[in-house]
């Protein structure tokens, strides 16, 4: 019971109650503070309602992280896929028909440069070695390399590459991809200068440097084109000389060439230094898988 002083309105609570000091009027009932063991079961099923609710809230919230996550990663997936796209140091083989298209138009020298670089997969310096006191450095291409009877071609590699005997690259139908149609048509305008060098200019021996402005000039022509077209550009990273010889092998890996094809195409010394060309390709791994399964169900 609620009990009433002397001078004071105000109902305070007698210790028999369990009640704390002075309460307001009408807040007397809910001050009460029951043990766990005895409060009443509606106090305990809101008590376990809000817990509920607060897991569902958290369930909610993880599930909204995890599609958060998964979306925010799918945009990183792609935006690195366009940034690799932009960084690849190579040339689709596209682009590469159009660069020996144009050469073929501007210069038969340029044509038959870039015409043996993709085909046999020739660094700058394997080309042409000259540099700019015009002293040659490096053993490149000379006229006594080119065997046009047997259609052969020796390749002085460097960096350890051994040297190697080819026979000539000739695609039918495609005379700007052959061998044979790109020296027969710069034999006929080449200085002799008396350097027996394969590919000479007017001032002496050509340079690396030269040959890498030559490489660069065509890439931006042929860029510029491909955009006005609406196509992809040639990423800049593709303009070195270089990327020719990455090119050439990623071109011949990805159409059935095994590792050891390529490996003995380049002049590689050791496996190893092939193997970086190894990317994974889902279409010619479809290509094996369709052929090995054919001849295991075939019944032959």
């Amino acid at each position: 019971m609620v009990a009433r002083e002397k001078g004071h309105t105000t109902p305070i609570a007698t210790p028999s109650e369990g009640r704390l000091g002075r309460v307001r009027p009408g807040t007397a009932a809910r001050s009460r503070k029951w043990h766990p063991d005895t409060r009443p079961a509606r106090l305990t099923k809101r008590a376990n309602t809000r817990i509920n609710t607060g897991d569902f809230s958290l369930l909610v919230f993880g599930i909204f992280c995890e599609q958060a996550r998964v979306t925010s990663c799918n945009v990183a997936l792609n935006r690195c896929k366009s940034l690799q796209a932009l960084l690849r140091p190579l040339l689709l083989p596209a682009e590469i028909e159009e660069i020996l298209i144009l050469a073929r138009k501007t210069s038969a020298r340029d044509w038959a440069v870039l015409c043996l670089a993709f085909n046999h997969g020739c660094r700058v310096s394997e080309l042409a070695g000259g540099s700019g006191d015009g002293e040659v450095k490096f053993p490149p291409l000379r006229l006594t390399d080119i065997d046009i009877k047997n259609r052969q071609i020796t390749i002085r590699r460097l960096k350890g590459s051994l040297t190697t005997v080819q026979a000539f690259v000739d695609l039918r139908g495609k005379p700007h991809l052959s061998d044979s149609a790109a020296l027969q048509a710069y034999l006929k305008i080449r200085i002799d200068d008396g350097s027996g060098l394969l590919f000479t200019g007017q001032k002496g021996p050509l340079t690396r440097f030269t040959l890498n402005k030559m490489f660069r000039g065509y890439c931006e022509q042929v860029s510029a084109a491909r955009v006005a077209r609406g196509l992809a550009p040639i990423p800049p990273t593709a303009f070195k000389f270089h990327s020719i010889k990455h090119s050439t092998a990623k071109t011949m890996i990805d159409n059935g060439a095994d590792v050891y094809q390529v490996k003995a195409h380049l002049g590689h010394a050791a496996i190893s230094s092939t193997e970086r060309y190894l990317v994974p390709n889902q279409r010619v791994a479809h290509q094996y898988v369709q052929r090995a399964f054919g001849q295991a169900f075939s019944g032959f």
